[in-house]
């Protein structure tokens, strides 16, 4: 890991698939600010997520 500055907001993300996906979220989060069309697309993103989440079974204890 590397130490940078204090003052300087850095995203941290894991390595393979799952760290890839969260630096493209990221990015489009700070891309999100000033475009509408990434931000909509964002949003539809996060509602996606959650209904895959809320639709998932987990099993029984």
């Amino acid at each position: 890991m590397v130490q940078i500055s204090g003052g300087i907001p850095v995203p941290t993300m894991g390595i393979g698939k799952a760290g890839s996906t969260n630096a493209g979220l990221s990015a489009s989060s700070i891309l999100a600010l000033n475009d509408p069309a990434v931000k909509e697309a964002l949003l539809q993103f996060g509602k996606d997520q959650a209904t895959k989440v809320l639709a998932s079974e987990f099993p029984e204890d």
